[in-house]
């Protein structure tokens, strides 16, 4: 079968991630979600993922905390969610990075929307966790994808 699509950006809130538990990370759910993104991956089709981290946090529901240290916390749940599909999908033979726009060398790349790095990296399946301005703004990566990763 021929894919529709050479790339995709599929986005996935962080609920799908709990499965029936509503909270946390329910791994069998996860990788129920890995098999399809292995299935597309051996299609050739290069898949980017954004997902969110309302399996652990939501900053709307904060009450009267600041809202930077809210969306913060939010940012920390996006990037546990990350490392959870990731893994997942490397137990399945399947090439992964987890991106992020925040500073935490320490555990992955930091994004740039430079272009060689995006463009390296959609060799294989990325994992996005965004700062809250590409999050809100979802256009602008779609534009940086286009930009600087399609032919």
């Amino acid at each position: 079968m021929e894919p529709q699509f050479k790339r995709i950006l599929l986005k996935l809130s962080g609920e799908v991630l709990a499965g029936e538990q509503k909270t946390g990370i329910d791994f069998s759910t996860v990788e129920v979600v890995c098999k399809r993104i292995k299935k597309c991956v051996e299609l050739g089709v290069e898949v980017g993922i954004v997902i969110g981290g309302g399996n652990f946090w939501r900053g709307r529901s904060s009450g009267n905390m600041d809202r930077t240290r809210a969306d913060s916390m939010g940012m920390l749940s996006t990037v546990i969610n990350c490392l959870a599909l990731c893994d997942t999908l490397e137990q399945m033979g399947v090439k992964s990075t987890v991106m992020t726009a925040v500073d935490m060398n320490s555990l992955f790349n930091t994004t740039s929307v430079s272009g060689t790095e995006l463009r390296k990296a959609l060799a294989i399946a990325i994992i996005f966790t965004l700062a809250l301005f590409i999050v809100k703004n979802i256009g602008y990566l779609f534009v940086a994808l286009q930009k600087y990763a399609i032919n």
